[in-house]
């Protein structure tokens, strides 16, 4: 079960504090139900703080029902597409 505290957990901390998974590189993560446990700025702070520590190649694929059109308003995601990043939400 993905909920907020998962999300938190994986999402990396600022410089110098020990993340969880540093060198993931590939994330997927989905929710059945239509309403999701998960905030969209939490999503949107794990793609951004995920994009931000990268080392190579780096793919996300979340499908959480409103984090798409969240996305595409994001100005912090749409930088990171401005930097390269390439986000499959759904």
């Amino acid at each position: 079960v993905i909920n907020e505290e998962i999300v938190k957990f994986l999402t990396p901390q600022p410089e110098g504090a020990a993340s969880v998974c540093p060198s993931l590189n590939c994330m997927f993560m989905f929710y059945k139900s239509a309403t999701p446990c998960v905030s969209n700025e939490a999503l949107e702070n794990i793609v951004v703080s995920r994009w931000k520590a990268r080392k190579g190649d780096f793919s996300i694929h979340f499908a959480f029902g409103g984090f798409r059109e969240f996305a595409k308003d994001s100005r912090r995601i749409q930088e990171c597409v401005s930097e390269g990043f390439i986000g499959r939400f759904f």
